[in-house]
């Protein structure tokens, strides 16, 4: 993660903050909570924990009070201009590729999955499934951004999303997506179809989920394919979960609220 990041207390953790009773955030959690200020970078905080949290647990801890909703990126931070080429399919930073051993160790784990992917039309990888829910990142409504060039789904998803309470956002192309991932608030849940016209989605997840600011946000991939290659391919490269199309509006939302701790 960009050290550069900065990082607020959620209302959750303002509470905890102020909480003067015992907590069950464990020592090293609770320093980092008591410490972000919504103004302290990533860095910062590392020299600030010093002593009291380990340099290499910071990044760990940080992420457990994002996943736990006790912070939240602050301010709705833009991406920076420098970090907008992971859409272009021939950029000469090319996403770094999964290793071997990442590509089948996502296999050994998507495999039991996939009788309940063509039964059900999604997988959601165990590992990425939260213990607690996620709550929204800003407001009291969840964020979900669809990225699918093909409109019919995109309407199909948006009615289903927003029945369940959801605000919603689509694009379809580079530029669409480029000004979705600028536009605040960051979104909640992503679901991306990586069959995008002039892109290559494998690539267009992989710089995604790398990215400092986006790498928290669950990915549900949507592919015509089931096949367990396929699905651990997206694995490897950072989804969540995984749906086949055509997608049943049940399990788009069935696989949104797995993703979200919210089944």
């Amino acid at each position: 993660m960009n050290d550069h990041v900065v990082f607020a207390k959620t209302a959750k953790g303002r509470a905890e903050a102020a909480n003067t009773a015992p907590s069950t955030l464990g020592s090293q959690p609770r320093v980092l909570l008591t410490l972000i200020d919504g103004k302290s970078a990533l860095g910062e905080l590392r020299k600030k924990a010093l002593g009291n949290v380990p340099a290499n647990k910071v990044q760990a801890t940080i992420d457990a009070l994002l996943t736990q909703g006790y912070i939240e990126n602050a301010g709705n931070v833009a991406l920076e201009d420098n970090d907008l080429d992971f859409t272009y399919p021939g950029s000469a930073k090319l996403a770094p590729q999964p290793t071997p051993e990442q590509m089948a160790n996502a296999l050994n784990i998507t495999l039991p999955g996939m009788p309940g992917l063509r039964r059900d039309g999604y997988y959601v990888n165990i590992t990425k499934r939260p213990a607690d829910r996620i709550p929204p990142r800003s407001g009291n409504k969840y964020e979900a951004l669809i990225i699918d060039s093909d409109q019919s789904a995109v309407l199909l998803f948006a009615r289903t999303m927003m029945l369940a309470g959801f605000n919603v956002r689509s694009a379809s192309n580079r530029e669409e997506i480029v000004g979705e991932l600028r536009k605040p608030p960051l979104p909640d849940v992503l679901m991306l179809d990586t069959a995008l016209p002039g892109l290559n989605g494998l690539d267009l997840l992989t710089r995604i989920h790398q990215h400092p600011q986006l790498a928290i946000v669950p990915i549900i991939v949507i592919n015509t394919t089931s096949e367990p290659e396929e699905v651990a391919a997206a694995q490897a490269r950072g989804a969540s979960g995984y749906m086949t199309k055509p997608c049943k509006p049940e399990a788009l939302r069935d696989s949104v609220y797995a993703v979200l701790g919210l089944k």
